[in-house]
């Protein structure tokens, strides 16, 4: 099956390297066998990585969020970082109290949606992203520059200077991946 070869080969990874992603659950399609499958590769994942202890996963989980959570458990041993996060509100209060980082990109500043549960994420926990070239910013692909905008929106949630965000998400950055960063 060629599945089990990609999922040896993420795992082979997984193993030897501090870090995987993006990896997770998305339910874009309605096939429950697809679903399953996925699933099932996520959950193998999830269990190698946390035995490992340390690794960090950015996790993908379009119209899946309560599933990844439930894999994801209240004990994986390693960093999990939601990215594009846009599950409910009380999702994100179970992945904060999880201690589970969210990544934030130009997309979510821009949608009503994406706004409240930005302004629901500990500040403890934020991090930038562009998702780029998947993401649009005008009629262009997102790039890592439009972080700044993203910036922006987080000092005037947060109330404080974009140097304070900005400082606010490197912090959160070196913890998530468990080192200082010069």
């Amino acid at each position: 099956m060629k599945y089990r070869k990609i999922v040896t080969v993420i795992l082979v990874l997984a193993s030897a390297l501090a870090s995987a992603g993006e990896v997770g659950l998305d339910y874009q399609t309605d096939d429950e066998s697809v679903r399953e499958l996925q699933r099932s590769i996520f959950t193998e994942i999830v269990e190698v990585c946390s035995s490992l202890g340390d690794r960090i996963l950015t996790i993908h989980s379009r119209r899946s969020s309560n599933d990844v959570l439930q894999i994801l458990g209240g004990s994986f041993q390693g960093t999990a970082i939601l990215h594009y996060f846009s599950g409910l509100k009380s999702e994100v209060d179970v992945a904060s109290k999880r201690g589970f980082f969210f990544s934030v990109n130009p997309a979510m500043i821009r949608s009503k949606s994406g706004q409240q549960l930005i302004a629901r994420m500990p500040r403890e926990l934020v991090l930038t992203e562009s998702d780029g070239p998947f993401v649009k910013h005008g009629n262009r692909p997102s790039e890592p520059k439009d972080v700044e905008l993203v910036l922006h929106h987080l000092a005037q949630a947060w109330e404080c200077s974009v140097d304070e965000a900005s400082e606010s998400v490197f912090a959160n950055f070196e913890r998530a991946v468990g080192m200082r960063v010069i």
